[in-house]
């Protein structure tokens, strides 16, 4: 093929530009990242939640590490509550409603979805 093809030009280009679309897409700053806990009931919930309140600083974040290794029900439990990074309008709406309600580098209330009650820590949106 010869560089100076036009047609050739015109297909790298654009090529170039849908790249440079689908990585401010995946990558601008419209999402969220977030850790959880999800259990069985609102008593262990709001149990969790009294023990990470009573965590300061940056030891919130080890904490909720630890907890959602140690009571989440969901397999992201293992991995220190998943780092969770979605877009809006991705997610069940309850959770994404948790997520971009509650401020950043804190805990969330517990909230129940149709998998069981949550807790959220938000680190980036």
């Amino acid at each position: 093929m010869d560089w100076g093809d036009t047609s050739f030009t015109a297909v790298a280009a654009a090529a170039v530009i849908l790249t440079g679309i689908l990585i401010y897409f995946l990558f601008s700053n419209n999402g969220c990242s977030a850790r959880h806990i999800l259990v069985e009931s609102k008593a262990e919930a709001d149990c969790l939640v009294r023990e990470l309140k009573s965590a300061k600083g940056s030891n919130v974040k080890k904490l909720f590490a630890e907890l959602a290794a140690e009571h989440s029900i969901c397999p992201s439990g293992s991995s220190s509550g998943g780092l969770l990074v979605f877009k809006q309008d991705t997610m069940d709406p309850l959770f994404e409603k948790a997520c971009y309600n509650t401020s950043l580098l804190t805990v969330s209330a517990p909230f129940q979805t149709a998998h069981g009650w949550h807790i959220v820590f938000v680190e980036k949106r």
